[in-house]
């Protein structure tokens, strides 16, 4: 990794969130999305998602300003780490029943 003066890549931000991210949550990262038509130049886009045995999954995205350092994420680290894990245990908690809602939204009786 570059020096924590540097500038970060992508695969650098989103390596060092998660190293940070608790391992029994089940949160791992997302490779290979496309960055979207919105995407900002000025930020690094990463992902990250959780799953259930039902197949549902739910999907993270953390934008980072691409003159961050490593130093930097360190500072705000943990406030990055409880955006990610409180919305996952969330959706841990729900039972499949409630994924499958989601999947399908509203729907009319």
């Amino acid at each position: 990794m570059q020096g924590s003066s540097q500038t970060l890549t992508d695969i650098e931000v989103q390596a060092l969130i998660a190293e940070a991210l608790p391992n029994d949550i089940g949160i791992t990262s997302v490779t290979g999305l496309s960055p979207g038509a919105s995407t900002d130049a000025e930020t690094h886009d990463v992902h990250f998602s959780v799953s259930c045995q039902c197949g549902a999954s739910f999907l993270f995205g953390v934008e980072v300003s691409i003159d961050k350092t490593a130093e930097d994420m360190a500072a705000v680290m943990p406030t990055v780490v409880r955006e990610l894990v409180n919305p996952a245990v969330s959706f841990q908690a729900k039972t499949c029943e409630e994924h499958m809602m989601m999947r399908m939204g509203p729907t009319a009786d």
